[in-house]
């Protein structure tokens, strides 16, 4: 299954699929740094918890319930813990390649479950991706999980633009 993640703007973007919007995450402010909201279908919305303006540590929350935790890593990598109901289910992020174009999200026996390719259109300034799940991938928010690790993918180009300065 293909989705495809298309920036509307710099600030918001769009989860489609078969040609419908599954999700939205929208950034509030002019740099897309800062937590975004997500919304569903369903016009769920979440909350993102940021523990530190020091750290891109963050969890997205639903009524006070922990859904996710993403932890950044020092080479790179993001480790997302999945919390459903007693169980924790461990998921990573990492790029599958060099100039920072793909990315893959591995489980934790290390088989890729989602291929994900970012698309930069220089004429608009808009980057879009293209998720491909090579592993069929079931969760009840799998919308929000996809949106959140492209905000982390951001959150890494960010950092190396940053860092270039």
């Amino acid at each position: 299954m293909k989705y495809f993640v298309i920036a509307e703007s710099f600030k918001k973007y769009n989860l489609v699929c078969n040609d419908s919007i599954l999700g939205t995450m929208t950034y509030n402010g002019w740099l897309n740094t800062q937590s975004p909201s997500f919304t569903t279908q369903n016009t769920k919305s979440f909350k993102i918890l940021k523990p530190s303006i020091w750290k891109s540590n963050f969890t997205i929350n639903i009524m006070h319930h922990v859904l996710f935790e993403f932890f950044f890593k020092w080479n790179g990598k993001i480790i997302v813990k999945i919390h459903r109901d007693a169980e924790v289910e461990t998921i990573t992020l990492k790029r599958t390649n060099f100039w920072k174009l793909k990315y893959g999200l591995f489980d934790a026996s290390g088989k890729e479950i989602v291929n994900i390719t970012s698309k930069y259109h220089w004429k608009t300034w808009k980057t879009n991706y293209i998720l491909t799940e090579n592993i069929p991938f079931h969760h009840d928010y799998k919308e929000i999980v996809y949106l959140s690790v492209i905000h982390c993918i951001i959150i890494l180009k960010n950092r190396a633009a940053a860092a270039a300065a």
